[in-house]
């Protein structure tokens, strides 16, 4: 009994038909061990996958890296928008190109709201450095609300606390401004900046006559509370004796304001 011929094999079928696709082209290509066309090397198995760095560990090192670099550089971007608002303040009543520096990391240089440096010479230097909490009620001050809080100036004295420390700031800002001006002498320098009032509320967008009450303030509810060589009067400052013989608003606000802002002054200056 004959055994009949095993089946052709598909691939050598397919290859002897004109026009057929062989099997292995659709599985590669080529059969395994060949050698493809174009005389390239068999293709090699594909190299093993290595672990990710970016691992749990990794992303948690990221966000402290992230964490920290945003504590450095908060306090900086703080500090600087204060500046650039009260910067054209401190020029306008110095009269030159200078400046204010708020603390980036600290809240407090000592016991001074603000101070001026002198140079060997004796001149001074080309920027005031204030304080944390000045710069916080500076900051305030240039808000909406900010803004609006110093209507009390000009209606019943019942100022907010926020309201009265941006009254302290912006006569600290004077009163510096007229030592980067060349006003070396405390009194002189105090008695400068009670005259600037109605400037410095102009040039920090308020009005003159909410100006004129800031410096009738600085004059009767922070000057008093400085020490001996701050002292102002009547009698050696022209600012002082107009504002006594024609103060602003009525009795009752002037008496309102007035004790108000001593009991902020002097929380502010301890």
């Amino acid at each position: 009994m004959s055994v009949p011929p095993p089946p052709p094999d598909e691939r050598e079928l397919a290859d002897t038909i004109p026009g057929a696709v062989s099997h292995d082209v659709y599985a590669g290509g080529w059969r395994a061990g060949e050698t493809p066309p174009g005389g390239l090397p068999p293709l090699s198995p594909p190299p093993p996958t290595r672990p990710s760095a970016w691992n749990a560990p990794a992303f948690g090192m990221l966000a402290i890296f992230l964490l920290a670099l945003g504590a450095l550089l908060w306090p900086q971007y703080r500090a600087r928008a204060v500046e650039n608002k009260i910067q054209p303040v401190v020029a306008g009543l110095s009269q030159r190109d200078t400046s204010a520096r708020c603390p980036r990391y600290i809240t407090a240089i000592f016991t001074n709201v603000g101070s001026v440096s002198l140079d060997a010479s004796g001149n001074p230097g080309d920027r005031t450095d204030l304080t944390g909490p000045i710069c916080d009620a500076l900051r305030h001050l240039y808000t909406d609300e900010g803004r609006a809080e110093l209507q009390c100036l000009v209606t019943d004295g019942r100022c907010p606390e926020s309201a009265r420390r941006s009254i302290v700031a912006l006569s600290v800002v004077a009163h510096e401004s007229m030592h980067l001006r060349g006003i070396l002498d405390e009194a002189a320098a105090e008695c400068s900046a009670i005259a600037e009032g109605p400037r410095t509320a102009k040039l920090a967008g308020l009005t003159p006559e909410q100006g004129r009450m800031i410096g009738y303030l600085h004059l009767m509810a922070l000057n008093p509370n400085t020490p001996d060589e701050y002292a102002v009067s009547p009698g050696n400052c022209r600012a002082a004796r107009e504002l006594t013989d024609n103060p602003p608003g009525t009795e009752a606000q002037r008496g309102l304001l007035v004790m108000l802002t001593e009991q902020t002054w002097t929380t502010l200056g301890e």
